[in-house]
Protein backbone atom coordinates (compact mmCIF):
# COMPACT_ATOMS: atom_id res chain seq x y z
CA UNK A 1 0.00 0.00 0.00
CA UNK A 2 1.33 3.38 -0.95
CA UNK A 3 1.54 6.09 1.81
CA UNK A 4 -0.69 9.11 1.42
CA UNK A 5 0.84 12.33 0.13
CA UNK A 6 0.33 13.83 3.56
CA UNK A 7 2.56 11.14 5.11
CA UNK A 8 5.16 11.51 2.34
CA UNK A 9 5.44 15.26 2.90
CA UNK A 10 5.95 14.74 6.60
CA UNK A 11 8.53 11.98 6.35
CA UNK A 12 10.39 13.23 3.32
CA UNK A 13 10.33 16.99 3.59
CA UNK A 14 10.33 17.77 7.31
CA UNK A 15 13.42 19.13 9.05
CA UNK A 16 15.43 16.63 11.01
CA UNK A 17 15.10 17.04 14.76
CA UNK A 18 18.47 16.68 16.49
CA UNK A 19 18.67 13.82 18.96
CA UNK A 20 20.69 15.91 21.39
CA UNK A 21 20.08 19.59 22.06
CA UNK A 22 23.05 21.94 21.68
CA UNK A 23 24.89 23.04 24.86
CA UNK A 24 23.15 26.29 25.91
CA UNK A 25 19.69 24.99 25.04
CA UNK A 26 20.33 21.75 26.91
CA UNK A 27 21.64 23.67 29.92
CA UNK A 28 18.49 25.82 29.96
CA UNK A 29 16.32 22.73 29.69
CA UNK A 30 18.23 21.06 32.53
CA UNK A 31 17.73 24.14 34.69
CA UNK A 32 14.04 24.18 33.79
CA UNK A 33 13.63 20.53 34.83
CA UNK A 34 15.48 21.14 38.14
CA UNK A 35 13.22 24.12 38.91
CA UNK A 36 10.08 22.17 38.01
CA UNK A 37 11.08 19.33 40.31
CA UNK A 38 11.89 21.78 43.13
CA UNK A 39 8.57 23.59 42.67
CA UNK A 40 6.74 20.27 42.92
CA UNK A 41 8.38 19.44 46.25
CA UNK A 42 6.12 19.82 49.29
CA UNK A 43 7.48 20.52 52.76
CA UNK A 44 5.69 20.50 56.10
CA UNK A 45 8.27 23.01 57.39
CA UNK A 46 8.89 26.63 56.43
CA UNK A 47 11.18 26.63 53.41
CA UNK A 48 12.75 28.69 50.68
CA UNK A 49 13.89 27.65 47.24
CA UNK A 50 16.97 28.84 45.41
CA UNK A 51 18.01 28.50 41.79
CA UNK A 52 21.78 28.08 41.81
CA UNK A 53 23.32 30.98 39.89
CA UNK A 54 27.03 31.11 39.14
CA UNK A 55 27.64 33.64 41.94
CA UNK A 56 26.26 31.15 44.48
CA UNK A 57 28.60 28.44 43.17
CA UNK A 58 31.83 30.42 42.81
CA UNK A 59 31.20 33.00 45.53
CA UNK A 60 31.29 32.50 49.23
CA UNK A 61 27.71 33.54 49.98
CA UNK A 62 24.04 32.83 49.36
CA UNK A 63 21.31 35.45 49.67
CA UNK A 64 18.28 34.26 51.59
CA UNK A 65 14.90 35.59 50.49
CA UNK A 66 14.11 38.67 52.60
CA UNK A 67 10.53 37.56 53.20
CA UNK A 68 11.72 34.25 54.69
CA UNK A 69 14.47 35.81 56.82
CA UNK A 70 12.18 38.54 58.18
CA UNK A 71 9.54 36.01 59.15
CA UNK A 72 11.58 33.08 60.49
CA UNK A 73 14.96 34.51 61.54
CA UNK A 74 13.59 37.31 63.70
CA UNK A 75 16.18 36.86 66.46
CA UNK A 76 18.95 37.14 63.85
CA UNK A 77 21.01 34.11 64.87
CA UNK A 78 24.70 34.21 63.93
CA UNK A 79 25.00 30.56 62.87
CA UNK A 80 22.91 27.97 61.07
CA UNK A 81 23.37 24.28 60.33
CA UNK A 82 22.81 22.85 56.87
CA UNK A 83 21.97 19.14 56.85
CA UNK A 84 21.60 16.84 53.84
CA UNK A 85 19.83 13.47 53.49
CA UNK A 86 22.92 11.55 54.61
CA UNK A 87 22.69 13.51 57.91
CA UNK A 88 26.05 15.17 57.26
CA UNK A 89 26.06 18.77 58.49
CA UNK A 90 27.83 22.05 57.77
CA UNK A 91 27.92 25.14 59.92
CA UNK A 92 27.41 28.45 58.13
CA UNK A 93 27.57 31.99 59.43
CA UNK A 94 24.62 34.30 58.89
CA UNK A 95 25.17 37.96 58.11
CA UNK A 96 22.47 40.59 58.30
CA UNK A 97 22.33 43.99 56.65
CA UNK A 98 19.39 46.36 56.37
CA UNK A 99 18.39 44.78 53.07
CA UNK A 100 19.74 41.22 53.09
CA UNK A 101 20.49 38.08 55.01
CA UNK A 102 23.25 35.84 53.70
CA UNK A 103 24.88 32.50 54.37
CA UNK A 104 28.59 33.28 54.40
CA UNK A 105 31.47 31.41 56.04
CA UNK A 106 30.83 27.71 55.48
CA UNK A 107 28.65 28.15 52.38
CA UNK A 108 31.46 27.59 49.85
CA UNK A 109 32.54 24.39 51.62
CA UNK A 110 28.91 23.19 51.51
CA UNK A 111 28.77 23.89 47.75
CA UNK A 112 32.05 22.06 47.07
CA UNK A 113 31.34 19.08 49.31
CA UNK A 114 27.96 18.52 47.66
CA UNK A 115 29.21 19.16 44.12
CA UNK A 116 26.53 21.78 43.48
CA UNK A 117 26.44 23.17 39.95
CA UNK A 118 24.92 26.18 38.27
CA UNK A 119 21.39 25.54 37.04
CA UNK A 120 20.40 23.26 39.88
CA UNK A 121 17.95 24.14 42.61
CA UNK A 122 17.92 23.71 46.39
CA UNK A 123 15.18 23.72 48.96
CA UNK A 124 16.12 24.83 52.48
CA UNK A 125 13.61 23.59 55.07
CA UNK A 126 13.82 25.14 58.53
CA UNK A 127 13.42 22.07 60.75
CA UNK A 128 14.66 23.58 64.02
CA UNK A 129 14.16 27.29 64.59
CA UNK A 130 15.93 27.24 67.98
CA UNK A 131 19.27 25.83 66.77
CA UNK A 132 18.52 27.06 63.22
CA UNK A 133 18.83 23.80 61.31
CA UNK A 134 17.98 23.63 57.62
CA UNK A 135 17.44 20.30 55.89
CA UNK A 136 18.58 20.81 52.29
CA UNK A 137 17.28 18.96 49.24
CA UNK A 138 19.08 19.22 45.88
CA UNK A 139 17.56 19.11 42.41
CA UNK A 140 20.40 18.85 39.94
CA UNK A 141 20.22 20.17 36.40
CA UNK A 142 20.24 17.27 33.96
Amino acid sequence: MRPSSRTQKFTEGGPEVPRKMPGPVMASYGKYIALQRANGFKSANPDFRISLHSSYITGHYLYLPAKFANRYLVKQPRHAILRVASKRTWSVNLRYTAARTTFQTGWFEFVQDNDLKEGGACIFMLTDNIQVVFDVVFFRAT
